[in-house]
C-alpha cells in the first residue's frame, strides 16, 4: 500500500472527521513500515504529514515549472542572517529531495527525535478542567486545540525585540480562536487586535478571551485584505482550522457567510492606532493582506511575523516585495520545531 492508495481508499468516507483520522492511522502505518526499511541502512526516516502531502506536491510542481526559480531563490536568500540561511536550505532540500513528484519527505532521525522529546513533554502537561476548558501552563482554551508552536514556542516571539513594540498596539491577522492573541497579548501594555472571519472560530475566541479575563484583546469578526467590501466565505460550520478566503464553495455541505473584508490601513487610520507588530497567519491570502496594510507598515515600520508557508509564491515572493520598500528592514527566517518541512515557516521583519 502507498499513499495514493490511502487517499483512493479514505476518498470514500463520508464524514470528514473520520476521513482524517483513518487517513492518519493509515499514513503512520505506512510510515512506520517504510521506516523499517530504511532507518538502519540510511538513518533517515520517510515522513509524510497529512497536513502538508498536498502543499510540497505543489510547491515541487511550481518549482519545476519555474524557469525563474534561480532568480526567486537569489532574491529570497540575499541579506539573510547565517540560520536563515542553513534553515532555508534545510526545508529546500527536504522538498526537492524526490524522484517522483508524490515521495515523501525524508528527516534525519535526530530531528524527529528532537520533535517527539517536545511533543511529548508538551502534551502530556495539557489538563482538562472540565468539558468546556482545558489548561496548558496559565493559559486556557475551551477545548484541547493547543498548538505547540503556539504555547510551547510562544509564536517564535522571542526571536523579536519585545521591547519595540512593548508600549504598541499588536495586529493578529488570522487569530482562529484566539489562541495566537492571547499569547500576544502578555507582550503589550497596549491592544491586541485580533481579526477573524469565520463565524465559529470568531465566537470560540470570544470564549478564550473570556477564559483567559483578557482585556486588552479586541476582537473583530471582518476580513483583513486589499480593499474595503462586504465578501462571501464558505466553510462546513465548524471550527476552521485551514480556513481560506481563496476557498469557493466547491462542497455540497459548505455554509456561505458575509463578511466585511477591510483593508489594515482604513482600519488602523479610523482608531488611530500605533502599530508595533503584525503577525499573520492568513492561509495563503498574505500578499493581498499586505497590499491594504503597505501605508502602515512605510508609516510604523511595525515587527512583522509573517506566515510564509501556504504556497510556493508565498515564500519566495514577501520578502523581495517588502524589501523593495526600502524601509530598512532586517529579514530573517524563523521556523517552529515540528514534524513538518513547511509548516509554520514564518518571515521576521524589523526595523533597529
Amino acid at each position: 500500500m502507498d499513499i495514493k492508495t490511502i487517499d483512493k481508499i479514505v476518498k470514500w468516507i463520508p464524514f470528514k472527521e473520520l476521513r482524517y483520522n483513518i487517513k492518519e492511522l493509515l499514513y503512520s502505518y505506512y510510515n512506520l513500515y517504510e521506516n523499517l526499511k530504511d532507518i538502519r541502512e540510511y538513518h533517515f526516516i520517510k515522513h509524510v504529514s497529512i497536513y502538508e502531502y498536498d502543499r510540497i506536491i505543489e510547491f515541487r510542481k511550481s518549482v519545476k515549472n519555474d524557469k525563474d526559480f534561480y532568480k526567486k531563490y537569489f532574491e529570497f536568500t540575499k541579506n539573510l542572517d547565517d540560520s536563515s540561511l542553513e534553515l532555508v536550505s534545510n526545508i529546500i532540500s527536504k522538498i526537492l529531495n524526490y524522484n517522483n513528484i508524490d515521495d515523501p519527505i525524508y528527516f534525519r532521525y535526530d530531528e524527529l527525535k528532537k520533535f517527539n522529546k517536545m511533543s511529548y513533554n508538551y502534551y502530556s502537561n495539557i489538563i482538562k478542567i472540565n468539558d468546556d476548558c482545558y489548561a496548558y501552563k496559565n493559559y486556557f482554551l475551551p477545548f484541547n486545540l493547543f498548538e505547540d508552536s503556539v504555547f510551547y514556542q510562544k509564536c517564535s516571539i522571542n526571536e523579536l525585540n519585545t521591547s519595540i513594540f512593548a508600549d504598541k498596539d499588536i495586529i493578529d491577522a488570522g487569530a482562529f480562536i484566539g489562541d495566537t492573541a492571547i499569547v500576544l497579548s502578555d507582550y503589550t501594555n497596549k491592544n491586541v487586535y485580533s481579526f477573524e472571519p469565520f463565524s465559529k472560530n470568531f465566537k470560540t475566541m470570544l470564549k478564550t478571551i473570556e477564559l483567559n479575563k483578557k482585556n486588552n484583546i479586541v476582537p473583530i469578526n471582518a476580513a483583513l485584505g486589499d480593499t474595503n467590501k462586504d465578501i462571501l466565505i464558505y466553510s462546513n460550520g465548524e471550527i476552521n482550522v485551514g480556513g481560506s478566503l481563496e476557498t469557493t464553495n466547491n462542497h455540497e455541505n459548505f455554509i456561505e457567510e458575509k463578511v466585511s473584508m477591510v483593508t489594515l490601513d482604513s482600519y488602523v487610520k479610523e482608531y488611530n492606532l500605533n502599530v508595533g507588530l503584525i503577525k499573520t497567519d492568513l492561509e495563503g491570502f498574505e500578499q493581498k493582506f499586505l497590499e491594504g496594510a503597505i501605508n502602515t507598515i512605510i508609516e510604523q515600520k511595525p515587527s512583522l511575523m509573517i506566515s510564509i508557508y501556504h504556497n510556493y509564491n508565498d515564500f519566495f515572493e514577501i520578502k523581495p516585495m517588502l524589501e523593495k520598500l526600502g524601509l530598512g528592514y532586517k529579514f530573517k527566517i524563523n521556523k517552529a520545531i515540528n514534524a513538518g518541512v513547511l509548516l509554520e515557516t514564518k518571515l521576521i521583519a524589523e526595523c533597529y
